[in-house]
Formats: structure tokens, sequence, C-alpha cells
């Protein structure tokens, strides 16, 4: 990939052109050709004149040799990525006046034309004073994302927009320690840059911080209650329960492109549950020939799972020696001890319920069993 970076900063020994060194360093590492066009030694002019006004509901424009100049550089690259400090929550003014001039009417964005801009990725890396505590506190990290992501690139349709900002500068240690290596891996690992969207669902599956008291629920598989948004993933694609799925062709999220789907590298466990040559569903609940109802018979079937017959045949055994009086402290240890037994809705219905009759039953001689 070919990447144009920006840089506006007039000093050499500052943060922003450290962080902008090794960002590049890593882009090279990562297999990247990159450029760098450092706005102050080219002498950038960024006030926009009459030549680069943009000239609304006319033809093509005619922009001046500068701003021509470097919208043919832009459209040289694939991505670009814009390094600058922040001043007041803005870009200093020779960065602005460079969206100013060069992403202007017709180039970048159009209301009744295609532009002519072929940038498909840009990413913008400042630095702040303020820590990350402060920016939270004002809200400024929403403005920050909301302005570049979707007010610049957003309104120019870049669809892969990306900012990164590294807070707190004046700390030395963390300049040093976090900073820096942030920016080198960033560029390593500039393929894989994503827009911020707002994907409720990723960001809970993936960001989500489960407190002690919800992990607990979770352990227990406790039903959740006031989840924003509420997402579970789904353990199995059921029959007509979930959207199909490509037999032959795969979504690459990378590329943004359809490519033949490859053969998955089974793990050891699946050779206990892995159906071969499943044509259907009604074929993975298939055993022996034998056609099962629901998926749960079918594992039944595989020994794959267990069910409550230990229960029938504990009490089962016990109404044959056991006395009233025995069954009902059971009754009494299950439901009132210290330890609660709780006993599975199988046992207390249909056939069982006579065997349980002098358990679960207050005493009376029709219900005792073996007395």
């Amino acid at each position: 990939m070919k990447v144009l970076i920006v840089l506006a900063h007039p000093r050499e020994n500052s943060l922003v052109y450290s962080l902008k060194e090794k960002f590049e360093q890593g882009l090279i590492e990562g297999g990247h050709q990159v450029t760098t066009l450092d706005l102050f030694k080219i002498g950038f002019d960024p006030v926009l004149r009459q030549d680069d006004e943009p000239q609304w509901g006319q033809g093509e424009q005619v922009f001046s040799e500068e701003v021509h100049r470097e919208m043919e550089r832009i459209n040289q690259h694939d991505a670009v990525v814009f390094c600058f400090p922040l001043y007041w929550s803005v870009m200093p003014a020779i960065m602005k006046g460079y969206l100013d001039r060069v992403f202007n009417y017709g180039y970048a964005y159009a209301h009744d034309r295609s532009t002519t801009m072929k940038l498909n990725k840009v990413f913008f890396m400042t630095t702040a004073g303020v820590s990350e505590e402060g920016f939270k506190k004002r809200n400024h990290i929403e403005f920050l994302n909301h302005y570049f992501n979707n007010v610049i690139a957003g309104y120019c349709h870049i669809k892969n927009s990306k900012l990164r900002i590294f807070d707190d500068v004046r700390n030395k240690k963390r300049d040093t320690e976090v900073h820096l290596p942030q920016a080198y891996q960033d560029g390593l690992d500039f393929d894989k840059c994503k827009n911020n969207k707002n994907d409720e669902v990723a960001k809970y599956l993936n960001g989500h911080y489960i407190s002690p008291v919800e992990a607990a629920w979770r352990l227990f598989e406790f039903a959740m209650h006031e989840e924003s948004p509420s997402v579970s993933p789904l353990a199995a694609h059921l029959e007509n329960e979930q959207l199909q799925f490509p037999e032959f062709m795969t979504r690459h999220q990378d590329s943004q492109k359809w490519k033949p789907r490859g053969n998955g590298s089974m793990s050891i466990g699946q050779m206990y549950y892995f159906v071969s040559g499943a044509m259907s569903f009604s074929h993975l609940r298939t055993v022996n020939g034998q056609a099962c109802a629901t998926y749960r018979e079918a594992c039944m079937l595989l020994h794959l799972i267990e069910d409550d017959q230990e229960w029938t045949i504990a009490f089962e055994e016990a109404a044959v020696f056991a006395s009233g009086y025995s069954l009902r402290l059971f009754r009494d240890i299950c439901r009132c001890g210290d330890d609660v037994l709780v006993i599975p809705p199988v046992v207390t219905s249909g056939g069982h319920s006579e065997i349980l009759g002098a358990t679960l039953m207050p005493f009376s001689p029709e219900h005792s069993v073996n007395i």
C-alpha cells in the first residue's frame, strides 16, 4: 500500500516528529511504501484565496497550481496519514488550511457530481497535553472522533478512517514507554486499521467490561437483565432460525471481497460429535438410522450429554427399602438444609409422582411407601 504522511509541526525535535518516525518505521517493516510531506518544510500556504474558493453549482473548477499538485500527490497514494498536535481541540492552522484548499469542492466532496479523489483510507495521529481523564470529563473523545471520522472523512465519503490521540504528552515516561511503541505498532498493523463505527454488537462482544457480579451471574448461567445492547453469541446455527451462510464463498472483511471458502482445520475433540457427510439438518438428527425429533435426543443417543435417570434410579431403589420417615427426612434436607439440593422437575412429574409421594407430600397413609 502506498501511504502519504502529511506532517504539521515546525520542530524536528518534537514528540509529533518522533511519533511520525516510529509510525513510518512500522509502515516500512509492514511492507508499505511511504512518502512524507512536511507542510512547514515545503512552505505550504494555508490561506484560501480566490483561485481556490469553492465554485458551487459551476462546472469543473481550475484550481491553483499548488493545489493541483497536492491533489495529484494524494491520488498517487492509497492512504493518507495526518500527523499533527492538537491546538484548542483542533488541528493547527497550516493543516486546516491544507484541508480547506486541497480537500476542495469537486475533488473531495460534491453534491451534484462525482468526485475525483481516489483516497481509500485516512488515519489521524495527534498529540494532546491533557490526560485521558480530562478528555472523558469534558466528552472531548466523542467530539474529536465525530469531527475527524464523520465531519471530515465521512463528508468526503472515505469509509475507512481512524483517530489516534496520544494524550498526556507532558509525561515523558509515558511518551517513551507507551506512545512511541504504540505509534510503531499502528504503522505495523496499518492494514488492520478500521473505521470507528459505533458497532454496538462488536463493542459488547469485544470490549465489554464484565464486573465481578456479572461474572458470577454468567458462571451460574442466570438470565441477564438491562443489557445495552442485549447480545449473546449463538451456540449453533439452527434450521430456519438464523441467517443462511453461503456454502462455497465467504466475505473477507479486510479486502471487502468474496473469496472461495477454505477448509478449516478441525480440533481433535470434534471427532466425538462431528457428523461426516451431513447434507441436511435432518441428517444431523439421524443416529444409527433412527431419526430423532430434537437435537437433544440425538445427543442422548450418542452419549454426548447426560439425563436425569440417576435421580429416577435412586428414588426407585429408596422406595423399596426406606421408610416414609426417611424419605420425608431426605425431602427436608434437600429443601431446607444449608446446601440446598435442587431436584430436577422430571423426577417429580409423570410416573415418579407416586414414588416420591411420601417425600414431597405431607405424611398420610395413602402416600406412605413401605411402612
